[in-house]
């Protein structure tokens, strides 16, 4: 039986988490941590600045960046400023691999936001963005799936273009399986068979987290990382490690401020830790599935992450924003039919996240 995947945790500074921690760090059953690196773009707290110089040291800290929107079109002013301080955050702060989101949070006027799933044809930025990224550090260097899809077809699309981004540099897979559950959810469809549609030879780390359903839409599952991880989570645990040679890590996320009891948080790392010392099934693992993307791009998708980013964040009725969207860029019309679930919960994040330059 292969050794079991290291138990890590996303750290953040946060009063919460901290709290939260402390016991499995007290007993020293936390084996490696995730450090979100745009969090060290600002002060850090003298106890996390402890713990990150510790798994630094030992070789057991791994990156993850959240405001590097990859697929945005054009060059946001304040890309440059995002990289910069990158670099003196890895030089401070050695990583043993860094990834950043598949997707799109800014366009034209448009900074920050949650990330989105992109329009079709956006690739070549993507990719150039992807290898600057590589070509500046000196270890493996990845993408995480998302959660939201807009369109039915954004499932499969995501799982083969994150294959077509990650070959050219031969990087690694963030596979976070709350998300995909999420995605399996709201479409419908078996979890295990959106699992193996992604290049799963490149997955060197797991995400677990927890979420809610939608209050408008109770049918729909999101991504928020504020509550208990589900059972289902758990389970596909065990199919990943079954399916991923390379599974090095499965890290527990929650975001800070959603603790009312710290304990909560200490309960599902110690449920982590038992699962992970389980025998997993039996499993072939899936041959390793390699996808080519196309290179062109449509010059009018700029305009359009401008104008939906807009839109989404005004008070003009969906349909109605969705209707002069496809007439607008005919190109896209198809994709523009978002299930109108998802393109609620695009507004909500939009709205909540994103703010004009």
């Amino acid at each position: 039986m292969p050794s079991a995947p290291w138990l890590g945790a996303s750290l953040m500074p946060a009063d919460d988490l901290r709290l939260g921690l402390l016991p499995a760090l007290a007993e020293g059953w936390v084996d490696a941590l995730e450090w979100t690196v745009d969090f060290g773009f600002q002060p850090v707290p003298e106890w996390a600045t402890g713990l990150l110089d510790a798994y630094s040291s030992a070789g057991r800290l791994v990156g993850h960046g959240v405001e590097l929107s990859l697929h945005t079109l054009g060059q946001a002013p304040d890309e440059q400023d995002w990289w910069r301080q990158f670099d003196a955050c890895i030089d401070h702060w050695p990583l043993r691999w860094l990834t950043v989101h598949y997707g799109w949070m800014s366009a034209g006027d448009w900074r920050k936001g949650a990330p989105l799933p992109p329009p079709p044809g956006v690739h070549a930025s993507a990719l150039e963005r992807l290898e600057r990224l590589a070509a500046r550090v000196d270890i493996p260097v990845g993408l995480e799936n998302l959660a939201l899809l807009l369109h039915p077809d954004d499932a499969a699309r995501q799982a083969d273009e994150l294959e077509a981004l990650l070959a050219p540099i031969d990087g690694v897979l963030l596979l976070d399986l709350h998300n995909l559950w999420c995605q399996a959810v709201n479409l419908g469809v078996d979890a295990l068979r959106l699992l193996e549609r992604y290049p799963l030879d490149r997955v060197v780390e797991c995400h677990v987290a927890g979420g809610h359903w939608d209050a408008t839409h109770p049918s729909f599952r999101r991504d928020t990382h504020d509550d208990a991880v589900p059972d289902e989570v758990f389970a596909l645990v065990h199919e990943a490690r079954a399916r991923c040679p390379r599974l090095q890590m499965v890290t527990l996320e929650r975001m800070p401020g959603t603790l009312a009891e710290p304990a909560s948080f200490t309960r599902d790392l110690r449920r982590l830790r038992e699962v992970l010392a389980e025998e997993p099934p039996a499993r072939a693992s899936a041959p390793p599935r390699r996808v080519s993307a196309g290179s062109g791009e449509d010059p009018a998708t700029a305009s359009l992450q401008s104008a939906l980013l807009a839109a989404l964040h005004g008070d003009t009725p969906l349909d109605e924003v969705l209707r002069d969207l496809r007439e607008r860029f005919p190109a896209h019309a198809a994709w523009l039919a978002f299930d109108p679930r998802a393109a609620d919960v695009a507004r909500q994040l939009v709205r909540t996240w994103s703010r004009p330059a």
